[in-house]
């Protein structure tokens, strides 16, 4: 995702913040550990979906991801550990 397509979410989220609009949100959970997951804590999300695409290290290199599969799966986790 580009830095314009994340800053137009974040505007979107912000609007919806102010005029009280519930958000939900579906992802393959690959920024959640990064700064844009640090971001999304400051927005009151009514629902999260991770849809995540791969069961094992093995089948997600075969995704040929720029993402290790240990450090997106830590991402996701530490995510939901700061939420909960």
């Amino acid at each position: 995702m580009n830095l314009r397509c994340i800053q137009i979410f974040f505007e979107i989220l912000s609007y919806s913040k102010k005029v009280g609009i519930k958000v939900g949100l579906t992802t393959n959970g690959a920024g959640l550990g990064r700064k844009v997951g640090e971001k999304l804590l400051d927005y009151p999300l009514y629902q999260i979906d991770i849809s995540v695409q791969t069961p094992d290290a093995k089948s997600f290199n075969l995704r040929k991801s720029h993402l290790v599969f240990d450090d997106y799966l830590k991402g996701i986790l530490n995510f939901f550990q700061h939420i909960t």
